[in-house]
């Protein structure tokens, strides 16, 4: 027996074995985003779930999708909870216990947060504690109210998501968020503290910290309802989008209003994981027996650069959340094309930059890009690295010398990709 599976309590390698059929396991902030995905996994996966939510409306949505993937016998309950609040989650787990007919517990996913970038400086304090308040007390409120449950069992799972921002305090340069980066840094702390504390006093729970980068859920609206604040204007039209580029750097005085909604939603459908994809991820994690679990490139990215150069990762031009070469060179493709010189060269291109797996589709009507799905024909593959594939594009590089210094890399129609390089209109000049 291998020392992972040792310690998971059950024979064989965890790779064997679906740790999750037939077990029972709490998820708070179920009614949306990646709390309402674990429910649905889960029930797929054979184990019931008590699903946790202050919006019983969202948790019923979610219930009602789980129960349609469940396996046969699973139960599934709600639990219509405020985690943040001792009061309210001192009576759950007799609630959880009471509809699983259950005495013990062997997951508890504590999900539940809340978004806010209030400054420490300028910020509302009342919403700047609320903000940390919540993040931290719906972790370690369940964590001390579930505790027995998870002991009573032979092999319990305390997983805690803290964020990126539990290890990188800010989104970039002009980007702090004291508020929510602090409470996720806390959450981080206690979950990697709880290691030796359960394997001294509870050798038979283990606890996993989740660490996801910028993930599609609903946290942002949710935040809105919880904190009691209006929501902002969509982004989807271009508000706010101009600045958000400015301060990443990316030159935005060709670009009209369409352009700038084509790249919002360049921003969602690359740089941010979708929430079924970012639970795939955590269960695996689990399931390997991690204690660490980083979701999404983002935060694999941000994780390896604070680690190399920790003293320069605060520094303005430092660390970014997003791959600022990789945006720059994909806003190029999607906006900088020039719809005459483009015809003829229709196709498909895979193009893996750093950690990111795209698919580049060229027709007619303009150039998509989107995450590689794996089953497109591709007319060539292009592989770089992201500095070197933005200076391409940009028309800073010739494609000969990213090539010959092996920071490019062409499989397939390497014409086609010429012409489409030369297709492009090059990026503006900063001043």
């Amino acid at each position: 027996m291998s020392s992972s599976s040792s310690q998971l309590g059950i024979s064989g390698s965890p790779a064997d074995r679906d740790i999750y059929a037939g077990r029972l396991a709490v998820v708070t902030g179920a009614a949306s985003g990646m709390g309402r995905e674990l429910v649905i996994q889960l029930a797929a996966r054979g184990c019931g779930v008590a699903a946790c939510d202050l919006d019983g409306p969202g948790i019923k949505e979610t219930l009602a999708r789980a129960k349609s993937v469940a396996q046969k016998d699973v139960i599934l309950s709600s639990h219509v909870c405020d985690v943040a609040d001792r009061v309210s989650v001192d009576g759950l787990p007799d609630a959880v216990a009471t509809a699983h007919l259950a005495d013990h517990l062997d997951f508890l996913f504590n999900n539940a947060g809340v978004h806010g970038e209030e400054s420490f400086v300028n910020g509302d304090r009342e919403r700047w504690e609320r903000v940390f308040s919540v993040c931290w007390n719906a972790v370690y409120l369940p964590s001390r109210a579930f505790l027995p449950m998870l002991m009573a069992g032979r092999a319990g799972w305390l997983v805690n998501t803290s964020s990126l921002n539990g290890f990188f305090a800010r989104h970039g340069d002009g980007a702090p968020c004291t508020a929510y980066s602090a409470a996720k840094f806390a959450v981080r702390g206690l979950t990697e503290a709880l290691i030796e504390d359960f394997r001294t006093y509870a050798p038979s729970v283990r606890v996993a910290t989740v660490l996801p980068g910028t993930v599609v859920t609903g946290l942002s609206s949710n935040s809105d309802r919880i904190l009691g604040r209006r929501a902002e204007p969509d982004s989807a039209g271009g508000v706010g989008i101009r600045d958000h580029l400015k301060l990443l750097g990316v030159p935005t005085t060709d670009l009209a209003e369409g352009d700038l909604s084509k790249i919002t939603s360049l921003l969602r459908d690359i740089f941010m994981m979708p929430a079924a994809q970012a639970v795939r991820q955590i269960l695996a994690g689990v399931q390997e027996g991690r204690w660490r679990i980083l979701v999404g490139e983002d935060a694999v990215e941000v994780d390896a650069q604070v680690r190399a150069r920790p003293e320069e990762a605060y520094e303005p031009g430092g660390v970014n959340q997003v791959n600022v070469d990789l945006l720059r060179a994909l806003v190029s493709l999607v906006v900088r094309a020039d719809p005459e010189r483009i015809r003829g060269l229709e196709g498909v291109f895979q193009v893996v930059i750093g950690r990111y797996d795209l698919v580049c589709r060229v027709s007619p009507d303009g150039i998509e890009i989107d995450r590689h799905g794996g089953d497109d024909g591709v007319s060539a593959i292009v592989e770089a690295e992201p500095d070197a594939f933005r200076r391409v594009l940009s028309g800073e590089e010739p494609i000969d010398q990213a090539m010959l210094d092996g920071r490019l890399r062409i499989a397939g129609d390497r014409h086609r990709f010429d012409a489409l390089v030369k297709a492009l209109r090059p990026e503006p000049i900063a001043t």
